[in-house]
């Protein structure tokens, strides 16, 4: 999905420097979202990927600010482990391809 579909265009603002290459695009969280990664000029809803992809809709990483977690403080490190499940689970498959297969997946709920 585009970027500009949400209407609160604070949580579009992409955060940090990414992680990553795919398809010559680094994956980036969006300003005060959980769910929500940014890749180029996408917003991608990462349990949506996760289904796509095979994987179990939640990781502990999503939960990132919950003191039992433990993640917990250490977002860095939970933002790794979730590109890092992306990317083993992708395989050779293109990124954009898979972007595209989310997109369908939305305007199809």
């Amino acid at each position: 999905m585009l970027v500009a579909t949400f209407s609160d265009k604070d949580k579009c603002v992409p955060e940090g420097p990414g992680v990553g290459d795919f398809d010559g695009k680094p994956l980036r969280r969006q300003r005060g979202m959980i769910y929500w990664y940014r890749w180029g000029r996408h917003s991608l809803d990462i349990r949506v990927v996760r289904k796509l992809l095979n994987l179990p809709v939640d990781h502990d990483a999503d939960r990132y600010f919950d003191p039992r977690n433990r993640y917990y403080n250490r977002h860095d490190a939970a933002f790794s482990d979730i590109v890092a499940q992306v990317r083993d689970a992708l395989g050779d498959k293109s990124f954009k391809a898979l972007v595209k297969e989310h997109d369908a997946a939305l305007r199809a709920a």
